[in-house]
């Protein structure tokens, strides 16, 4: 049976600095550059990702992603509904769940 490889992706607004996301095997998503390359780049390396973002009422980014995603079926994006300390918290744990083997 073959497992897919599931990446976990967020951005800065996560409140996750670039030495803690890597630690906890988390994709940082750099807002200043083109998203859809970077989701493309990303997609080489895992075959399913899972893109948690901060609560759309309270920023932009989850829009931003939602548009740039290229792959709806290989790209979940989902708005956690959280500001950046939940988020940061929600995507860690995300993290740990699949170094665990959730799918």
């Amino acid at each position: 049976m073959d497992l897919d490889l599931l990446g976990v992706v967020t951005d800065p607004g996560s409140g996750l600095s670039p030495s803690v996301a890597r630690r906890v095997g988390v994709e940082l998503l750099d807002p200043a550059s083109e998203l859809a390359s970077q989701y493309e780049a990303l997609l080489r390396r895992y075959d399913r990702l899972i893109s948690l973002h901060a609560s759309s009422k309270i920023c932009p980014m989850y829009r931003r992603v939602r548009e740039a995603q290229p792959d709806p079926a290989r790209v979940r994006v989902v708005d956690t509904g959280l500001g950046s300390a939940g988020l940061g918290a929600a995507v860690k744990r995300a993290a740990e769940l699949i170094r665990q083997g959730a799918g």
